[in-house]
């Protein structure tokens, strides 16, 4: 089995990602004294969603993308894929975690491109399987 490179490049890049708002969010439960939960504090609240929104997200999109990667994908479809996906989380990050907790363009690009992203790569996947590409 050959070793799925862009998807362990993107996943390295989404770990580091994630382990740095981990730290950020951990800070932000010091400086507001919250051990657990977000403590009624907005501040909180933002950086453990900013957090748990990437972990929700990266995970599952690290996985589909491995998959089109071991089937035989284009690579450059992967590498627009990976790109455009980690594009939108910095974008959601920063509309999360430093713009007024409100509706923002860099949040709702974010999201919108995220979830356009996963859904592109979960109709590749299908398609892979469907057309054949993919013999079990």
């Amino acid at each position: 089995m050959i070793f799925p490179v862009i998807a362990g490049f993107t996943g390295g890049i989404l770990i580091i990602m994630q382990s740095a708002l981990m730290v950020w969010t951990g800070l932000g439960r010091g400086k507001h004294q919250v051990a657990i939960g977000t403590g009624d504090v907005l501040e909180v609240e933002m950086r453990v969603r900013t957090h748990g929104n990437l972990a929700e997200n990266a995970a599952i999109f690290i996985v589909s993308l491995a998959l089109l990667e071991l089937s035989a994908m284009n690579p450059l479809v992967l590498l627009g894929l990976a790109a455009v996906f980690i594009a939108a989380r910095v974008a959601h990050i920063f509309g999360m975690g430093f713009i007024e907790p409100s509706t923002n363009n860099p949040r709702v690009l974010g999201t919108i491109t995220t979830a356009a992203t996963s859904i592109l790569t979960g109709c590749l996947l299908v398609w892979q399987v469907v057309s054949g590409v993919v013999v079990g």
